[in-house]
């Protein structure tokens, strides 16, 4: 168990890019469909490669001392984190 102020510290640690796939895989999206969702938002149409989402998803990971996405969805909404 992790106290509420732990995982916020490291939550904080987070780029706002980081939070934003974060926050996608927490939901269960797939690299490919966090990929569609962050175009989709993306004022200059830029375009995303899955691969991207996978080198966020490490470094989340990382940061954030989780394992997978399932932990990551819990941990995520445990602790209220957007």
């Amino acid at each position: 168990r992790q106290s509420h102020a732990a995982v916020l510290a490291r939550w904080q640690r987070l780029t706002p890019r980081e939070k934003e796939v974060a926050l996608l895989l927490a939901q269960g999206l797939t690299s490919k469909e966090a990929v569609r969702v962050m175009e989709e938002r993306s004022a200059d149409g830029r375009t995303i490669e899955p691969r991207t989402i996978d080198t966020h998803r490490a470094k989340i990971f990382i940061k954030l001392d989780v394992r997978s996405t399932h932990e990551l969805g819990m941990l995520v909404g445990r602790h209220g984190l957007e």
